[in-house]
C-alpha cells in the first residue's frame, strides 16, 4: 500500500473477499501478502516459482558460434528483464576484473533496443562482453540459448523507482522467474544475499 495507494490495495482487498485459496511463492510472501489484502493465512498455498522439467538438458554451442567465443572461454550468461533492479550495470563494471577465460553474454527478455542499446554501445570495446539483440520465439530457442552457457547470473537489488522493483524485488524470494529457469536447465545460478534463497 505505500508504493502504490489506498484505492488500489483496496480493489485487491475487494476482489479477494471470497476466494477459495491464493498461490504464493514462499512463506514471506505469503506473510506480506496476508497482511496486505486481508487474506486468511490458512487460505494461501505455497508453490515456488519453477518451470516444467525439461528432459535432459542438451549443451551447444549456439552462443560460441553466434558470437566467435573461442571454446577454452566460459560462458556467464544475464538474461530476461535487463532493468536497474537486475543489477546488469554492476556486472558490467565489473568485466575489467574478470579472469580471462570468462565473457558475459547479456541477452534481454525481447531484445535489447532504445536507452538500453545506446547505454551497452558504450562497452562494445570489450572484449569479453557481448549483446544478443535477438528475441526468442519459442520454449526451445530458450534450451538452445542456455544450453550454451556455463553460468546464469541473477542478481536483485530493490531500487524502489516504481511499485514492481520495490518490496516486491526486495522480497524476491522464491519468485525469480530467472532462477528457476537457469536451475530448470541445470546451469549454476551466481546471485547475491536475496534472503530465502
Amino acid at each position: 500500500e505505500d508504493e502504490t495507494s489506498v484505492e488500489f490495495k483496496d480493489k485487491e482487498r475487494e476482489a479477494c473477499l471470497n476466494i477459495s485459496a491464493a498461490i504464493v511463492q514462499d512463506e514471506e510472501r505469503a506473510k506480506l501478502l496476508s497482511k496486505e489484502s486481508k487474506i486468511d493465512p490458512k487460505l494461501i498455498l505455497l508453490l515456488p516459482f519453477g518451470g516444467r522439467p525439461i528432459s535432459q538438458p542438451k549443451k551447444n554451442l549456439h552462443l560460441r558460434e553466434k558470437f566467435g567465443i573461442a571454446a577454452n572461454k566460459k560462458i556467464g550468461l544475464m538474461m530476461g528483464g535487463l532493468d536497474h533492479h537486475n543489477c546488469y550495470q554492476t556486472i558490467i563494471g565489473t568485466l575489467n576484473a574478470w579472469p580471462q577465460d570468462w565473457v558475459l553474454v547479456l541477452h534481454g527478455r525481447y531484445g535489447i533496443e532504445g536507452d538500453l542499446y545506446r547505454y551497452l554501445d558504450q562497452f562494445t570495446r570489450y572484449q569479453n562482453l557481448y549483446i544478443s539483440h535477438e528475441s526468442l520465439e519459442k520454449q526451445s530457442d530458450l534450451e538452445i540459448l542456455l544450453g550454451s552457457a556455463d553460468l546464469g547470473i541473477a542478481l536483485y537489488d530493490a531500487t524502489y523507482q516504481s511499485e514492481y522493483d520495490g518490496k516486491n524485488i526486495k522480497y524476491i524470494g522464491m519468485a525469480s522467474g530467472k532462477i528457476a529457469t537457469y536451475l530448470q536447465h541445470g546451469i549454476p545460478v551466481m546471485i547475491n544475499e536475496i534472503g530465502i534463497l
